[in-house]
């Protein structure tokens, strides 16, 4: 780029390249957006337009292949993947907002079986245990990892408030 001060740039008025004239980096930032906001229109469309087109040689194809009814038909495969994918998507938002309302003793995921390991853990021990230890116990007890010690037993601490931190990295059970 020139050696120009910061907030200017030279370049041409984009209307057949008539006018030279200064514009701020503002400007020009704000030029290029749209730009880059109209190529990628177009390039969306031209992609559409592509899809279509296979689409319709897929139905040609399969109007060819007619006579063999034991295959299932590619269109048919191509529109039953695509239900499937918005049905799946669909499904993932409804599954998370369930998961909300499944109590601790339905729910069968790594998590709870994570969950239920650490609470016999520390039922086993009358004081604090660390975080170091727990998670190899309860690794060792499981045969999985834990991926993250801290957000697992902030998640634990919530699900079960008998479960305290007492200090720093140390972890019992109040059996108040």
């Amino acid at each position: 780029m020139c050696q120009m001060p910061n907030d200017l740039i030279y370049g041409m008025n984009l209307i057949k390249g008539e006018v030279l004239h200064l514009f701020s980096e503002r400007e020009a930032l704000r030029l290029r957006f749209e730009q880059l906001n109209v190529a990628e229109s177009t390039v969306r469309h031209e992609f559409q337009k592509e899809r279509e087109k296979i689409f319709k040689r897929l139905g040609e194809l399969d109007l060819i292949e007619k006579t063999n009814k034991s295959k299932e038909s590619l269109l048919d495969l191509a529109r039953r993947a695509a239900n499937d994918l918005k049905n799946s998507k669909k499904e993932n938002i409804r599954n998370t907002s369930e998961k909300n309302n499944i109590s601790r003793e339905t729910s069968t995921s790594k998590a709870a079986i994570f969950r239920e390991t650490a609470i016999k853990i520390l039922n086993k021990n009358n004081k604090p245990i660390s975080s170091s230890d727990l998670q190899k116990q309860v690794e060792r007890e499981t045969g999985m990892q834990i991926t993250n010690m801290t957000t697992f037993m902030n998640n634990l601490m919530k699900k079960y408030p008998e479960v305290k931190k007492p200090n720093r990295g140390l972890y019992l059970i109040d059996k108040r």
